[in-house]
């Protein structure tokens, strides 16, 4: 009877950690020798419209136009899993990036800018890390994209 109540309140205790969505903090250096920490967030609603406009530039650049295809997305989703493809694609949409992270992170956008390259590395693919499964497996599969590479 001990076991089955345990494994109840281990069953309550991760439900809990999913309806709760805690940050994830994230260390780096602030350039004068200090170790810092900065949270990354989990995308909300009223961050989605950003998220998006930038996911629509990102398929564009890429020449998708049917990302419905399960091809398609395939593709991209094992894409996603090589580090410096997410790098090349922050490089090739880096003032967008940087809006949008510093929406899905406790820093804003001018101290992601003035971050060194390791350390804004680190928390830009944290930001991923922490959001790439939503958009993967729920939004990707839902985008569709007008003739002109742009969310429909």
């Amino acid at each position: 009877m001990e076991q089955a109540e345990k494994k109840e309140d281990s069953t309550l205790e991760k439900e809990a950690e999913i309806v709760a969505n805690p940050p994830i903090t994230v260390k780096y250096h602030d350039g004068r020798g200090t170790i810092q920490t900065a949270e990354v967030y989990k995308c909300k609603l009223k961050q989605l419209a950003p998220v998006l406009r930038l996911v629509s530039e990102v398929l564009k650049s890429l020449g998708f136009t049917d990302i419905t295809d399960t091809n398609a997305q395939d593709d991209l989703i094992a894409r996603t899993n090589d580090p410096g493809f997410i790098l090349q694609l922050i490089a090739n949409s880096a003032d967008d990036v940087m809006k949008v992270a510093s929406t899905l992170c406790s820093l804003s956008e001018d101290e992601l800018g003035d971050l060194d390259l390791d350390d804004a590395t680190v928390i830009l693919l944290k930001v991923w890390e922490v959001n790439e499964s939503f958009f993967l497996q729920k939004v990707l599969p839902m985008l569709k994209l007008d003739e002109s590479g742009n969310a429909a």
